[in-house]
Parts: C-alpha cells; sequence; structure tokens
C-alpha cells in the first residue's frame, strides 16, 4: 500500500452510520471512488453541510480525521473551494477530492 508524503491531518464529515461502517473498514468503496476531503475539522453538522455542499442524506453528525501521512498525493484529482447551490447548499468551503481507498488504520473517529 502506498503513503503519501502529505503530512496534514484531513477530515471527513459523514452520517453516524455511514462512520460506523467506514470505521470497520475502509472510506471509499474502490480503488476509483471519489472520497470528498477538507482540511477544516472545526465545523459544526450544519455548518459541514452547507459550506461543503453536503447531499441532504449526510448529516454530518460524525467526523473522521484521516492521519497525517496517511494518504498518497498523486491521488488527490482536485483541490477546490465548494461551488454552491449543490443540494441547494452554498458551498464556500474547501475540498479535496481524492481518488481511491483509506484504510481504517489511517482514520479516526472524533465524533
Amino acid at each position: 500500500m502506498l503513503t503519501g508524503k502529505y503530512n496534514e491531518s484531513l477530515y471527513h464529515y459523514i452520517s453516524n452510520s455511514a462512520a460506523d461502517d467506514i470505521m470497520k473498514s475502509q472510506l471509499g468503496i474502490t480503488e476509483d471512488s471519489w472520497v470528498y476531503l477538507t482540511p477544516d475539522g472545526a465545523k459544526t453538522a450544519i455548518q459541514a453541510q452547507l459550506d461543503l455542499s453536503l447531499p441532504s442524506d449526510n448529516s454530518a453528525q460524525s467526523l473522521i480525521k484521516i492521519k497525517p501521512n496517511s494518504v498518497y498525493p498523486n491521488n488527490f484529482i482536485i483541490q477546490r473551494t465548494v461551488n454552491g447551490n449543490v443540494y441547494g447548499r452554498p458551498g464556500g468551503g474547501y475540498e479535496f477530492i481524492y481518488k481511491g481507498t483509506i484504510d481504517a488504520k489511517y482514520l479516526l473517529r472524533l465524533k
């Protein structure tokens, strides 16, 4: 497994039930999955929903931290400010789109 040099923590806001499943295995379903991450782990659930334009079924009640030095930087597809009007949310937050999976051993559930 490739381990990257990206040395900052990243975060993934998700519903409680999805977080339970992720922590048992991995973040991302296949090596072609797009995983949405953010460098900001200090948002409330509602802030995450709005700033990151999360879909309505993502309550953002759980927060998963991706440990530093655990993702391969070549797998970042894009880094950008989130556009608004997706799912009726305003956007404005910052996101990384990562292609692949992240094993649970590199994850820490914060809430």
